[in-house]
């Protein structure tokens, strides 16, 4: 933290010729996810190996994914155009999309929750 001390009083130090501009202190720009500064901070450069196209899945969903055979790729597909879209029925907040022969569930976030296959 920064504490200023507000300017002193051109007049107390006998000098009227100086004049002070009024300016406000600069604020640091906090990041959202950690609602830390980022100032000082040094940032995790990005890993090379993970495609352009990644999708933040839960380990639930990225297993099922694997398990299915079913790469980022495919499900940034269906989130980006889906076929269907409607609201989970158990719980609301989460969404499911359908294309492509697949099925994707996500959260609030837009975190994916779980993938499938559609069955024919």
């Amino acid at each position: 933290m920064l504490f200023l001390a507000p300017p002193s009083d051109p007049s107390a130090d006998g000098d009227d010729s100086t004049v002070y501009a009024e300016t406000p202190p600069v604020q640091r720009q906090r990041s959202a996810a950690t609602g830390r500064s980022d100032a000082g901070q040094r940032r995790r450069p990005q890993s090379s190996g993970k495609s352009a196209e990644a999708v933040r899945m839960t380990r639930g969903a990225r297993r099922s994914a694997t398990d299915f055979g079913i790469t980022d790729a495919e499900v940034a597909e269906v989130l980006a155009s889906p076929a269907r879209v409607s609201p989970e029925q158990d719980n609301p907040d989460r969404t499911r999309f359908s294309g492509s022969g697949l099925t994707v569930v996500t959260g609030a976030d837009g975190t994916v929750l779980h993938v499938s296959r559609r069955r024919s």
